[in-house]
This record gives structure tokens, sequence and C-alpha cells, in this order.
């Protein structure tokens, strides 16, 4: 009885070793050539995302949305770079500052109104009936004895622009606006490009975002991204 469970205990062990150390290395290997050799692994490589360099990033003016000519030149530039790229997507998410897009937004409000008050007056009237409206009657008169050259004279120029600065200063700028800045600079860039016929089912655009001004400009960074729509 004890020779019997000897043997099947031997014989278990011997297909252990067996399987262990010939069987699994035998599978492991045929099973990597067939990985490495298999047709349906192999995918073609995306098409190598071209070097956009200045064409890639377009500046605006603060608050405003146009497109210069320096500015059109790069899209046209952009366009032929991208020609034979089939799969590239051009991604345009417009952009704004929250400082220097906010203040050009508040100056150019302050200048229509001012406008429309200045009609019928003088501007040295009409800044300080502005003035006046907003901090009071001696919030003016000490502000314009800063700017008294002598008696009954004063400077104006120097007075009206502090005076067009500490309203600007003081009024307020929803962040909708800003981002609805941003999203007419993208659609401006969208409509060109598509205008001047580049295919609109590789271009998309994304979120508007705050970005930081540079040399007095906001800057536009597009972006390329790998996805075949064919």
């Amino acid at each position: 009885m004890l020779s019997k469970v000897l043997k099947v205990v031997f014989a278990a062990v011997l297909l252990y070793l067996v399987i262990e150390f010939v069987a699994v290395p035998l599978i492991r290997e045929h099973a990597g050539q067939a990985v490495k050799t298999s047709p349906a692994q192999a995918q073609p490589l995306p098409d190598p995302l071209p070097d956009m360099g200045a064409s890639g990033i377009l500046n605006f003016m603060p608050g405003q949305a146009a497109l210069t000519v320096s500015e059109q030149q790069k899209l046209f530039t952009l366009m032929g770079d991208l020609q034979g790229h089939p799969s590239l997507v051009l991604k345009i998410a417009g952009s704004y500052d929250p400082q220097l897009d906010k203040g050009a937004l508040l100056e150019e409000m302050f200048d229509r109104r001012f406008e429309n008050l200045n009609q019928k007056s003088s501007p040295e009237k009409t800044y300080q009936w502005m003035y006046r409206r907003r901090f009071g009657l001696r919030a003016l008169w000490a502000l314009s004895k800063k700017y008294k050259k002598g008696w009954g004279r004063y400077d104006y120029a120097k007075l009206n622009a502090e005076i067009k600065r500490r309203l600007v200063a003081d009024m307020s700028l929803d962040q909708g606006v800003l981002k609805t800045l941003a999203r007419a600079r993208a659609q401006l860039i969208y409509k060109f490009l598509a205008v001047n016929g580049f295919d609109a089912r590789h271009m998309e655009l994304g979120e508007p975002r705050s970005i930081q001004a540079s040399a007095g400009q906001v800057p536009l960074p597009l972006t390329l991204i790998v996805f075949d729509r064919q």
C-alpha cells in the first residue's frame, strides 16, 4: 500500500517539474514570438507633429478681436505647414488676459459713455460732472486743487486724465465678458481658416482660458492634436 502511494506522489512531482521547467518556458517563448510577428499588432505611426513655431501663436491687441495683416500671414503659413497631415487637428482655444483685456474693455466702455454725455458740453465740464456724480462735489474740489495753476486756472489736460483714470478704476467688469472676448478671437481664427480653404474637419474650438499678456499683447497659442477623422 505504501509503495503505491509513493508511486503516485513521485508521478505528481515529475509532472509538476515537466510543466514548470519545460512546457511553460516553451509556451512563453512562442507567445512572445507571436506578439512580435503578428501583423494585427502593427499600427502605423501618427504623423509627426510639425513645429508651428511663431505661426502657432497669434497676438491680439488688448480688448480687441481682430487679426492684423501680420497675424493673417501667420495663419497662411500655418495652413501650408499642415498640408499633408490628415491625422492632425488644429485646436483653437480663445484666450484673455484678466488685467490687460479688462482695462482695455473698461476704458472703451468709459469712452463710449463720455462721448454720449459730451455731445452738448465741453470735455472739462463733462469730466467734472461724471466725477461729481460718482464721488461727490467735495471730492471734485479736493482733486481740482491739485491741478490749480492760478486764480481760476487749471491744468485741465492732467485733471481730465486723472478723473478718467479714477473713474475707470472704479468700474467693474463681469468675468463672462472676458470669456466672450476669448471666444470671439477663437471663432475669428476658425472662420478665417475655413474661408481660405482649410478643412473644417481638421479644426475644433476649445474652451476660453486665461493667459498672461506679453509685450502689451494677448497671445493665443494654437494646439495640434493627433486624431484621424477620416
